[in-house]
């Protein structure tokens, strides 16, 4: 048990801990200045831990929104593997997407449940959800290369090696202690940034070389519009820190800027996985060798 928490945290009779406040924490659960309330303990227990799922705290709806995320795009990614409706490079695709959510949300569920466990865990489970997030990142921008350029594999080629270079680095970046510290909130963001912008350019070669239209079929490029949008406007929130900035610890539980955060995540993939679904849907009804005889990439 933490020394700072051991004289704090006691069990009730039901086992449960009680919730602490900002000012009773260690100082490496310290993430948030504005949640003041609804802390676990860091009893070093997994069992604590594992049972905190079904209890209210400040992270149960982070766990929660990201759990069922991810059950939501493993009930999904069965669609990606039917042979008689999809083609392989239009599934693999869906493959390559889908499972880049799933792990980024198992990931992310795994290190808000352990979180308050002990510094170590809480360092380790912090740096897969950073590595999570790059993979999230890789799997969306792989993907749309992928239907993007099915004419063209040399251009895939290059896409792929591309973003598996800029993932790759900021992959790196996220393993380095002092990129998960709550004082590197702006360089996170601008390493975020920066791979989100690489997801871009296979989309707007698309788009130079075959026009909006036949480049948004193709690789349904609104939905990555709409994703865009999502994820910005939840990242905005996140790095404003609001509502909880303004709500004295009312939202501390529910409602806090890192659940919103993670609703908007849900979402951007969603609106994402849907669209690239009707993409390889419409590569499978017009067939790659006629859609691909004009000689356009």
């Amino acid at each position: 048990m933490s020394t700072k928490s051991s004289h704090i945290a006691r069990p009730n009779r039901k086992g449960v801990y009680r919730l602490l406040t900002w000012r009773e924490i260690e100082p490496w659960q310290q993430d948030n200045e504005y949640i003041l309330t609804g802390y676990r303990s860091a009893i070093s227990s997994t069992s604590a831990c594992l049972k905190s799922v079904f209890e209210l705290h400040n992270e149960t709806t982070n766990i929660w929104t990201h759990l069922l995320g991810a059950f939501l795009f493993i009930s999904y990614i069965h669609t990606a593997l039917s042979p008689s409706q999809y083609f392989f490079p239009g599934s693999s695709a869906l493959i390559v997407f889908h499972s880049s959510v799933i792990l980024c949300f198992l990931l992310s569920t795994l290190f808000h449940l352990f979180s308050s466990h002990s510094a170590p865990i809480h360092s380790l489970g912090h740096s897969l959800d950073h590595l999570g997030i790059v993979l999230v990142f890789l799997g969306t921008g792989l993907s749309t290369a992928q239907v993007a350029f099915l004419c063209t594999p040399a251009l895939r080629t290059f896409y792929t090696l591309l973003l598996i270079f800029a993932a790759g680095l900021a992959g790196l970046a996220t393993l380095r202690p002092a990129f998960r510290v709550p004082a590197a909130r702006p360089l996170r963001l601008a390493v975020y940034v920066v791979l989100g912008l690489s997801l871009f350019l296979p989309g707007v070669h698309a788009v130079a070389s075959l026009g909006w239209q036949e480049a948004n079929r193709r690789a349904g490029l609104a939905s990555f519009a709409g994703l865009a949008v999502v994820n910005f406007t939840g990242a905005a929130i996140y790095a404003l820190r609001v509502p909880e900035r303004w709500t004295g610890g009312a939202t501390d539980l529910l409602g806090q800027s890192h659940n919103w955060m993670h609703v908007f995540v849900v979402a951007g993939a969603v609106i994402r996985g849907w669209g690239l679904k009707e993409a390889v849907e419409d590569w499978s009804v017009r067939r790659i060798g006629v859609v691909c005889a004009d000689g356009r990439p």
